[in-house]
């Protein structure tokens, strides 16, 4: 059974691929999002969000670098190892992520500025709702 990815759901995802370790593949990777969201996607939901899609090519590479974690024999360092290697791999995902939408960014303002669209038109409020009156 398919299911609809959130938000929520696929930062869960990306979390978990920021901590992969070991042989990653879509399956794997299935099984893994299927334990933590209680509902199992396919590979095609999954690699239809650019973002899990990205976050998995970017660690499968990682991987495929062949950075061997480091064992000392005590429990508490290696947990804090595990823990930063997670957080280093997170903000590699990030900056990746915040790099797109800076193109994304430069992009639009491109367009905008051809299209004669202003400064103040972009920054211009959005328009209040009011959701007691219903159109």
């Amino acid at each position: 059974m398919t299911t609809h990815l959130t938000v929520e759901k696929i930062d869960t995802i990306v979390r978990v691929l920021d901590g992969w370790d070991g042989p990653l593949t879509w399956n794997l990777l299935i099984e893994s999002a299927a334990i933590r969201l209680g509902e199992c996607p396919t590979r095609q939901a999954l690699s239809e969000h650019t973002r899990v899609l990205k976050a998995f090519q970017r660690r499968k590479q990682e991987l495929k670098s062949g950075r061997t974690p480091l064992r000392t024999g005590r429990v508490e360092i290696e947990k804090l190892l595990e823990r930063l290697s997670r957080t280093e791999a997170e903000n590699r995902r990030l900056d990746s992520e915040n790099e797109d939408l800076l193109d994304q960014f430069r992009r639009w303002a491109y367009n905008a500025h051809i299209s004669g669209i202003t400064l103040e038109m972009l920054n211009a409020p959005l328009p209040k709702v009011d959701r007691r009156n219903p159109k």
